[in-house]
């Protein structure tokens, strides 16, 4: 079996920004090549805490490359690595974005704390029909128990230029998924980091490794992968980081994938 692990971005990949649950034509072909023998792992800037249930549909992924790639678990929840923000990367993410009025939020272990914009992306939320998973962090004290492992925002890109040319010491990345949202991760942190850790704890190979997405966050990764899939219309960096292009997530183009790579999974 020359691929023995399939990764896949959440949003705008494996569900469709419009949906509140993967389709099932995706749980079905996943599953498919997991009894096959085929790994599956999440591949997502959420932290795992905030991935509900129910938005899964029943998946039960073999591993989990969270948090832009700063949190990596195993099936069960165990850490296989973790990376976390420091305090003055915080602190200065949360003078920039109260200053400029951008909300931005944290991913801790038990869940993603809403700082700034908590109603916003709640109201956005229940209008979309998806299952609410931020939490109220207005109070903005969660830090202080365990540091996040990472953030993300809504702010144009040229307010991220902004950030860089006062906190540019700190080396934060700002990985973009859309024109205005993105994943906040420490120097040299993203999912292809989070996937070298992975493969160094179950000995796979880059090379051994199909991964898919859809957004600029999902460059790296794209580019560190035996085989990297961007879904049809995905963003222009994750179109040109990936070797072929598969169809958009409305069209289940995992499930798309997992047929065209591993047909004898689907053999009766």
């Amino acid at each position: 079996m020359k691929y023995r692990i399939l990764l896949s971005d959440i949003d705008g990949t494996l569900r469709p920004f419009e949906q509140p649950r993967v389709p099932q034509d995706n749980v079905e072909a996943i599953r498919a090549i997991q009894r096959h023998g085929v790994k599956f792992a999440i591949s997502t800037g959420r932290g795992r805490g905030g991935i509900p249930t129910e938005m899964l549909n029943g998946l039960t992924p073999d591993y989990w490359i969270c948090a832009a790639g700063a949190q990596v678990l195993d099936a069960g929840g165990s850490t296989i690595a973790s990376s976390c923000l420091a305090q003055d990367e915080l602190e200065a993410l949360l003078s920039f974005c109260t200053e400029g009025g951008y909300s931005l939020h944290f991913s801790f272990s038990d869940g993603t704390y809403s700082y700034i914009g908590y109603e916003e992306i709640h109201r956005r939320e229940l209008e979309l029909g998806l299952d609410t998973c931020m939490k109220d962090g207005g109070d903005q004290t969660r830090h202080l128990q365990e540091m996040p492992f990472s953030a993300s925002a809504r702010m144009p890109r040229a307010e991220a230029e902004r950030f860089q040319a006062l906190y540019g010491g700190l080396g934060l990345r700002f990985l973009y998924y859309n024109d205005d949202g993105c994943d906040i991760v420490r120097a040299q942190q993203d999912k292809a980091t989070g996937l070298k850790a992975l493969l160094s704890h179950t000995g796979m190979s880059l090379a051994e490794c199909v991964c898919v997405g859809d957004g600029n966050n999902d460059v790296g990764i794209l580019r560190a992968a035996g085989l990297g899939f961007c879904v049809e219309g995905g963003a222009p960096d994750a179109l040109a980081a990936a070797d072929r292009i598969c169809p958009p997530s409305n069209a289940c183009g995992v499930a798309a994938i997992c047929r065209e790579l591993w047909p004898e999974a689907f053999v009766s």
